[in-house]
């Protein structure tokens, strides 16, 4: 067998592969961890397998970069290591294509998240971590007297890798989406492999198998059924993969429209219907509490979605601040929802960043807000709370739609969110299908007094929320609950962020049906 050509490594290109090797390990963490969200969530419990597992193999990278020193040629096994990485990078977007029907056949959230996690990240920051310990003798070799070598290394590696998290997301992600970024770091592998080796037998090899197997990719089909389900609009971002399907109904003629954003669905109407009749309950029922309020009122809803809610409100003629983080949300709702967005005024911002620095009181102040199937858990603490309370007009009302089932317990998320509306001085009712059963809760407040249902006039409802008679749930009480403030219960606050830790088996199962329901991989 030929050995490999030696290269020619100068010092100035063993500082070039240092800032490489800190500038791909965190690109492929963030491209990785942002790949999966469709299929397992952006939940603390994905986030924490994804650090975990990269944390994991860098340190087996390190160690065996460390084993690698000794041998005598180690510029041959650097060439050795970049053909490994490009190789490995190609074998992950085969991965992504395949992660559904490996988490179909594992048949467990976590179990699925894990393996997938492993075998996405196993090969390309291994073979990254082994890099620095070898440049790292082989400056030793040039500069034998230098104590300062190991620490130029790690320092170079972790600038290039704050350089990288910066540029990914804020940038490349937003503009090329992640698959896209995800083939430039693919590219710029396969570039350091020629430039530092030239061409020789084993790196054309290694461009051939790895072009190969990202072709391969290409023609795996992971899309939905095309006979029941037509893709409208696909866009990938930092804040998670937007898609707009259109789901036939079993005559073939009609179809809903649904917003998913890594595959939890956001907003759901009937399609083609350009009265915009929500699918949601919860749309419904926010838009008949509204009418507490007379007409052409100052609202502020936080989170836009697909804008069904918007458009419930502004038959109203009710003046919208709306507020999303997203702004793809503003663009999809207009193109594919039937928005009109010149009647309202849109922000891109974080929810609580607008009420924090908002110079406004409104008469009520709606939160609606999902990142997939996580709710924000800082938006339902204390402090959040009497802020909202200071931005409310006389007599305003505050309505949360939180998705939860709820029960009369210290661990239950919606108890918990009741009692620290209570501690914060809100008089909260809560309308739902009844205790136990999962449910999009709808909080209700009004500041300095109480709810009273009764006073609202079904004439004043929009003839979509009569037919629907979701609606009806606000005067009946077996859907109303009431309790009193707990003085054994915690309530939640912005240093003991447990909400979220609290809903994970609701978000683990969420997650589970998914995948599991999936009509086509």
């Amino acid at each position: 067998m030929n050995k490999l050509k030696k290269s020619r490594i100068k010092i100035s290109d063993i500082f070039i592969l240092a800032s490489l090797e800190g500038f791909i390990i965190m690109a492929l963490e963030l491209l990785i961890g942002k790949s999966i969200e469709p299929f397992f969530g952006s939940s603390l419990p994905t986030w924490t397998q994804t650090i975990a597992l990269t944390m994991f193999f860098m340190s087996i990278g390190y160690f065996v970069g460390g084993y690698f020193c000794k041998k005598k040629n180690i510029e041959q096994t650097l060439n050795y290591l970049l053909m490994v990485l490009t190789l490995g990078v190609a074998i992950d977007f085969l991965i992504l294509q395949s992660i559904l029907p490996l988490a179909k056949i594992l048949d467990h959230f976590t179990v699925s998240n894990f393996v997938t996690l492993f075998l996405l990240l196993f090969i390309p920051i291994t073979s990254l971590a082994s890099i620095p310990p070898i440049l790292i003798q082989l400056l030793e070799k040039r500069r034998s007297k230098d104590s300062a070598i190991i620490g130029r290394i790690f320092s170079i590696s972790a600038l290039s890798g704050v350089i990288s998290t910066l540029l990914f997301g804020f940038i490349f992600i937003e503009l090329f989406g992640v698959s896209n970024s995800l083939l430039l770091i693919f590219v710029i592998c396969l570039l350091a492999l020629f430039m530092f080796y030239g061409v020789s037998k084993y790196n054309l090899l290694t461009l051939l198998l790895s072009a190969g197997i990202y072709i391969t990719s290409l023609a795996v089909n992971s899309d939905f059924d095309n006979d029941t389900y037509t893709i409208v609009h696909s866009s990938e971002g930092l804040l998670g993969k937007i898609e707009v399907i259109d789901q036939k109904h079993h005559n073939g003629i009609q179809f809903d429209r649904i917003l998913n954003v890594n595959n939890i669905p956001q907003s759901v109407i009937k399609g083609g219907d350009l009265t915009v009749d929500s699918k949601y309950k919860y749309v419904h029922i926010v838009s008949s509490i509204s009418t507490m309020l007379e007409r052409q009122k100052d609202i502020l809803l936080c989170g836009l979605a697909g804008g069904a809610l918007v458009n419930e409100l502004l038959r109203f003629d009710h003046n919208l601040d709306v507020v999303d983080i997203d702004k793809r949300m503003l663009d999809v709702s207009s193109d594919h929802f039937y928005l009109n967005a010149k009647k309202i005024n849109f922000f891109e911002d974080d929810a609580r960043h607008f009420i924090r620095k908002v110079d406004k009181k409104y008469d009520m102040i709606i939160l609606d807000i999902s990142a997939s199937e996580n709710q924000p858990t800082y938006l339902y603490t204390l402090e959040n709370f009497l802020t909202i309370k200071s931005k409310l007009k006389r007599n305003g009302l505050f309505v949360i739609n939180f998705q939860s089932h709820l029960e009369k317990n210290k661990e239950n998320p919606g108890y918990l969110v009741y009692q620290t509306l209570l501690h914060s001085g809100f008089k909260p009712k809560i309308i739902g299908n009844q205790i136990n059963q999962m449910d999009d809760l709808i909080f209700v407040s009004k500041l300095n007094q109480e709810v009273n249902f009764s006073s609202l006039d079904p004439k004043k409802f929009n003839t979509c929320c009569l037919q629907n008679k979701y609606s009806q749930l606000i005067f009946n009480p077996k859907h109303i609950f009431e309790f009193p403030l707990d003085s054994d219960s915690v309530y939640l606050v912005d240093d003991r962020p447990i909400l979220e830790y609290l809903k994970k088996d609701f978000l683990i199962t969420n997650r589970h049906n998914i995948i599991k329901n999936a009509k086509k991989f």
